[in-house]
């Protein structure tokens, strides 16, 4: 239920999440090497179901595009590391 309100809410799409691709788990440190922030991000491959595709508050613009496209925009490694391993899940069925 967490995963497609956060769809909804982040990019207008009504989602229907189907499988965890990569859980995450990114420590930062604060000046003194102390924990600052510690998050756990589960990052779901989902089905579209509905629901129109748009930019949330935190974001300029929402589009979809090709695998092949994905170079251009100068993902993390980590992000396109997820990506292309959920893209690759949906292909091979694993």
């Amino acid at each position: 239920e967490a995963v497609a309100r956060e769809a909804r809410e982040e990019t207008g799409l009504e989602v229907q999440p189907e499988v965890l691709v990569e859980l995450l788990e990114r420590i930062f440190p604060d000046e003194q090497g102390r924990v600052r922030y510690h998050y756990v991000l589960a990052d779901y491959s989902c089905r579209v179901i509905g629901g129109a595709l748009l930019a949330g508050s935190d974001a300029v613009e929402a589009r979809w595009v090709s695998r092949e496209d994905l170079e251009s925009f100068n993902l993390a490694p980590i992000t396109m590391r997820v990506v292309l391993k959920a893209l690759d899940q949906r292909v091979t069925g694993k």
